[in-house]
């Protein structure tokens, strides 16, 4: 059986380099949105139905994503770092490497069932304060369309929000 070569000093700068913009940049996206310098109609961030929903939903599952984002793709941007100096090794590079992608893509998994599902649970809250101001059949069209709904008085008005996209 022949023995695996090390991958160069090139690969594993380039391999890193990847590794280590990507989960910085993630960081970053993830962060922005927290602080409200990233909002929905931008490229960045987690970019679901339900997170786009509105503001307060797209803020909560930012911030509820934030820890996993920090851990995980802050271990695989490290570890893409540490990769670039392991370019005339086998297994330490293939170990690095391979550790490195795996907690990047747990961390985008991550990212999305959490986002997901804070996002969800603000979205559960703005249905259920519209059903209270505007009553329940009124209440699934106000959510479906993104209005918002003002309390006025006696006569509840409804009035038309367009969407950030």
């Amino acid at each position: 059986m022949e023995s695996l070569n090390p991958p160069g000093i090139a690969v594993a700068v380039v391999l890193g380099l990847l590794l280590l913009v990507g989960n910085a940049l993630s960081i970053l996206a993830t962060r922005m949105a927290v602080t409200g310098r990233l909002d929905r109609s931008s490229m960045g961030g987690i970019r679901t139905s339900s997170t786009r929903f509105s503001d307060e939903s797209w803020t909560a599952a930012h911030r509820a994503a934030l820890p996993w984002v920090t851990v995980c793709n802050g271990l695989g941007g490290t570890l893409g770092a540490v990769t670039m100096w392991l370019g005339l090794t086998v297994t330490p590079f293939l170990v690095t490497v391979g550790v490195a992608v795996l907690a990047t893509v747990v961390g985008a998994v991550a990212q999305l069932i959490v986002g997901e599902r804070a996002a969800a649970r603000v979205i559960v809250g703005e249905r259920d304060a519209a059903r209270v101001i505007v009553g329940e059949r009124d209440a699934a069209r106000v959510v479906r369309t993104g209005q918002t709904v003002s309390e006025t008085g006696p006569t509840n008005q409804i009035t038309p929000q367009h969407p950030q996209n």
